[in-house]
């Protein structure tokens, strides 16, 4: 899967969503398809950046990508995240791969991003682990690295966040990846805001056991809270450390 950049009618380049190309074994051409990001009016269009990819078990993918925000979709500052669920089989598909599925993350006014290397786990439950970096183009203020647990239609299980622990510090995770356990590891780096001199990287371990009691996730640093019921009523309980 790559980006690609079209002309449109004035001679300006734009970047097109992107398209996913087929290989055999021997790395021969076999086919490729379009992708189109929906909610954009051309030639307007979103660039695919950061992609990440996995296969499900129902001969569909799971795509991430970085998005330009709908809202504000020509603002260089402004952009979201998106979990795509992409049905790849060339024999279902027209010149563009059919969207089974998908979600946006972010506000209209903020940067959002995808991990510049995975930010996707599938699960042996067939759950997914969806990791998106908020506010990264406030340079002025805090960011933070939003850690979901999804069910196989994309409607959260639980929502995480890690930071710092500390005010004024950028952070941004890289990757996320799992272990035989299913521990998580997060890859990522940042910097003390108004110090050049402050950076670091950081390898975080989170036990497969965080993501299931509150009291775990606060233990290893990050801010979870359980709302309930869901969907909810005229009463929502939320329920903290």
């Amino acid at each position: 899967l790559y980006q690609r950049v079209n002309v449109d009618d004035y001679g300006l380049p734009f970047y097109a969503s992107g398209e996913a190309v087929y290989f055999d074994k021997d790395l021969n051409l076999v086919d490729k398809r379009a992708i189109n990001q929906p909610g954009f009016q051309m030639p307007m269009s979103s660039a695919l950046q950061y992609a990440s990819v996995v296969k499900s078990r129902y001969n569909t993918v799971y795509v991430t990508s970085r998005t330009s925000s709908t809202e504000n979709p020509y603002h260089c500052l402004y952009d979201d995240t998106r979990l795509y669920e992409l049905d790849y089989n060339l024999d279902n598909s027209t010149d563009l791969l059919p969207i089974v599925n998908y979600i946006t993350r972010g506000t209209s006014d903020t940067k959002e991003y995808q991990p510049l290397n995975n930010g996707i786990i599938l699960k042996e439950d067939n759950t997914l682990i969806y990791v998106h970096n908020w506010n990264l183009g406030d340079t002025d203020g805090d960011s933070w690295v939003v850690i979901e647990h999804l069910d196989e239609n994309f409607n959260t299980i639980s929502e995480t966040y890690y930071t710092s622990g500390e005010d004024n510090i950028y952070i941004e995770a890289n990757a996320i990846t799992a272990t035989k356990e299913e521990d998580l590891l997060l890859v990522g780096n940042g910097f003390k805001l108004f110090n050049d001199e402050s950076s670091f990287n950081f390898v975080t371990k989170f036990p497969a056991s965080t993501f299931l009691s509150i009291e775990e996730a606060h233990a290893h640093g990050l801010k979870a809270a359980v709302a309930y019921p869901n969907p909810g009523g005229d009463v929502m309980n939320i329920r903290t450390g």
